[in-house]
């Protein structure tokens, strides 16, 4: 016979074990929940620290910049060999010449890239002002005599005798221009907090590039001039306040500029008006344009099948190759296109921030303000976010001289950069990251 004490014991007891249970039960699911939540920090440290081994080397940026200039190459070769062609069957000459063409000036660009990259840094500070600049301008200046050609009311190339081809001074300018800034600023010549030097040394020389690029009605050309301007101005340190006062002067002469060219104000009413725009006359391009890249979707309709290249878009193979590439490779290849000016603007970003030398940021600079800036001028003007300003893509869109001066400028940063601490001995020797594993056992081994 059970007494009540002892039943009452036996339900304390059991009330005791399920009440530790319980306790129990929490501590292991809170547990596992916060196993379960855990954002493994070890793991990305692990993978941040790795990713700072491969960007902080000397050699990340140099190898970078290699990278994406090929690519843009080899994209720019492709599209080139899809609409020049069209152009030459065209024009009645061998359609061959359309494939020859682009790739004997790129490879003269890149062994001109490669040469220039070698060469000391200094060599270019030396000649800037006494030689370079001024061989420059007076390239720009043979427009306007008698071997001087015009093409859609812009009169902006130089006439080659002997070879039968044409020259775009300007893009040269372009060059000659950055290392004038960049040798005024680095060598003391010019303070950037005294007018009276920044007249001289860059107002002068500047309105001098205004008046002879502007007498051949080239204002897209002269866009990038101002760009390249206030992006090294920025750098070197300008105060915001003359810089904000200079862009208003600019800004108060583009809109006199426009107002002064039908042709100017009739892209732009077009810009702001598509509905209204003439689809015959200035509303054609951006038409065009958009039927192309919308024909494309997200894969295109492949490689030499766009429809738009055979003379219904005016430009398609310079200032409207982008929606060549949009109708031919669809959303995937225009995108691919906008990383990689992406990942240079990143680069040449890192190179503002972090280079030792102020010549390598100065020219990095010039650089951004040049190639990147174009690019996204040419491109919002392709997708209908700009008016039409008459701007080729960087190393994509046909034309000798625009592909001769980018490949030269990079060649001058990339001798800059050769200038920078450890980078070109680590141009020079084959980095340790980029060994073999078996190369590296055979060193320890060895006790290297």
């Amino acid at each position: 016979m059970v007494t009540r004490a002892s039943t009452g014991n036996k339900k304390n007891s059991s009330q005791g074990t399920a009440a530790k249970i319980r306790k129990k039960i929490p501590r292991i699911e809170v547990k596992r929940a916060e196993s379960f939540r855990s954002d493994n920090p070890e793991g990305k440290r692990k993978l941040l620290n790795l990713w700072r081994s491969i960007t902080h080397t000397p050699l990340f940026n140099y190898q970078m910049l290699w990278f994406l200039i090929i690519a843009l190459a080899v994209i720019g070769l492709m599209m080139q060999f899809s609409a020049s062609v069209i152009l030459e069957l065209s024009a009645g000459t061998n359609p061959y010449w359309g494939v020859a063409r682009p790739l004997l000036i790129m490879a003269v660009g890149f062994a001109a890239m490669i040469f220039i990259s070698r060469l000391p840094a200094g060599f270019f500070e030396k000649f800037a002002l006494t030689v370079i600049f001024p061989l420059a301008i007076a390239g720009q200046l043979a427009v306007f005599t008698s071997l001087g050609r015009g093409q859609g009311g812009n009169r902006n190339w130089v006439y080659i005798p002997g070879i039968n081809q044409v020259l775009q001074p300007s893009e040269f300018l372009k060059v000659a221009f950055i290392l004038l800034l960049v040798t005024v600023f680095s060598s003391g010549r010019c303070r950037i907090d005294s007018l009276g030097d920044l007249f001289k040394w860059v107002g002068l020389p500047f309105i001098v590039i205004v008046a002879t690029v502007m007498a051949g009605h080239d204002m897209g050309t002269l866009l990038i001039f101002v760009s390249i301007l206030l992006c090294v101005l920025l750098i070197a340190g300008i105060s915001l306040r003359w810089l904000g006062i200079g862009i208003g002067l600019l800004s108060v002469a583009a809109v006199g500029a426009v107002l002064s060219s039908s042709s100017r104000r009739n892209r732009v009413l077009s810009f702001l008006h598509p509905s209204q725009a003439n689809p015959t006359g200035s509303g054609l391009q951006p038409l065009r344009a958009k039927w192309g890249l919308g024909t494309g979707g997200l894969t295109g309709v492949g490689p030499g099948a766009s429809r738009q290249k055979w003379n219904y878009l005016p430009e398609a193979h310079t200032d409207f190759i982008y929606a060549i590439l949009g109708e031919e490779f669809g959303l995937f290849g225009t995108l691919l296109v906008l990383v990689i000016f992406g990942l240079l603007a990143w680069v040449l970003s890192r190179l503002i921030i972090n280079a030792t030398h102020q010549t390598t940021r100065l020219c990095a600079a010039g650089t951004l303000g040049w190639l990147v800036v174009q690019a996204l001028m040419n491109i919002m003007v392709v997708i209908g976010f700009l008016p039409v300003i008459g701007v080729p893509l960087p190393l994509i869109s046909s034309g000798g001289s625009t592909a001769l001066a980018t490949l030269i400028q990079m060649g001058v940063l990339l001798s800059y950069l050769r200038a920078e601490p450890g980078v070109a001995a680590a141009v020079a020797h084959r980095p340790k990251y980029l060994r073999t594993s078996r190369a590296v056992r055979l060193e320890k081994r060895d006790g290297k």
